[in-house]
């Protein structure tokens, strides 16, 4: 089975997927950018917010990884990256935090805050499964 699948929508990610994607543990996704929302399923905002990170990842190339994590089913994740307010949508680049976003953020929000490398192109995400 493969390690990765080419999805064409956000998916879910575990605090220990992500870090070992940021550890370069899966060769695969070592030389992405990765944008992940840190969410909670009972805030309003992070509700409004998942398509418009479908959006974002559909402008997104294939060098930038667009995924979503639960943070009720992911709690150290908050004490690990310091969040305190919901949705939290961090971008990591070699596994070292380079922008945070706080609050809701409609696709033009997040993609003005993307580097010219990561928009355009081809738009797949990636999605390192749970298995």
């Amino acid at each position: 089975m493969a390690e990765i699948d080419i999805m064409a929508t956000v998916h879910d990610l575990t605090l220990e997927q992500l870090d070992k994607i940021n550890n370069q543990e899966v060769a695969a996704l070592s030389d992405k950018v990765m944008v992940v929302m840190f969410y909670a399923p009972w805030c309003g905002h992070c509700t409004a917010m998942k398509p418009e990170m479908d959006k974002v990842a559909s402008q997104t190339n294939s060098k930038t990884c667009v995924c979503k994590m639960n943070c009720d089913e992911n709690e150290n994740a908050t004490k690990k990256f310091g969040i305190s307010g919901f949705p939290t949508t961090i971008v990591f680049d070699k596994g070292v935090e380079k922008k945070r976003m706080e609050g809701r953020m409609d696709c033009d929000g997040v993609m003005k805050k993307l580097s010219p490398e990561q928009k355009g192109g081809r738009h797949s995400v990636l999605f390192y499964p749970s298995r």
